[in-house]
């Protein structure tokens, strides 16, 4: 009896491993999703920013707006295509500026020499009073 109580024991119950390991895991996450909530802030006031500066101030500014925006912006490319032109430099060749933040994703940077700069600032407006409404709500 005593030894099939310690089986029992021994099949079933957590070891202190098992539950520092679930712990880890359990902080890891929370550890990510906090990253890539402080990225995504880090970049809406970026954003902000950029957008609330009247152009000639911001003679030597960059935007930086996400892979997928970029992506719509320029015809409904993939991202992947994206990715691949940003891998293989091609968007550095056309003076754009490729960063990745903690998380992995790709931001493209257009600078304020750029033709399409303005156009990007006004989508940054536009982003920037979505966010607004949807906060107020």
């Amino acid at each position: 009896m005593a030894s099939q109580a310690r089986l029992f024991d021994q099949l079933f119950d957590p070891t202190v491993q098992e539950l520092l390991r679930e712990r880890e895991i359990t902080y890891r996450n929370l550890l990510t999703a906090y990253l890539k909530m402080q990225e995504l802030a880090r970049q809406n006031r970026e954003l902000l920013a950029s957008a609330g500066k009247p152009p000639s101030q911001s003679v030597h500014r960059t935007v930086f707006v996400p892979a997928s925006a970029f992506a719509r912006f320029y015809g409904n490319k993939s991202r992947q295509l994206i990715h691949l032109w940003a891998k293989n430099g091609v968007l550095k060749n056309v003076g754009f500026t490729i960063e990745r933040d903690l998380t992995g994703h790709l931001s493209i940077g257009i600078p304020s020499t750029h033709e399409d700069y303005q156009k990007f600032l006004s989508w940054a407006s536009k982003r920037q009073e979505r966010l607004k409404r949807q906060i107020g709500k």
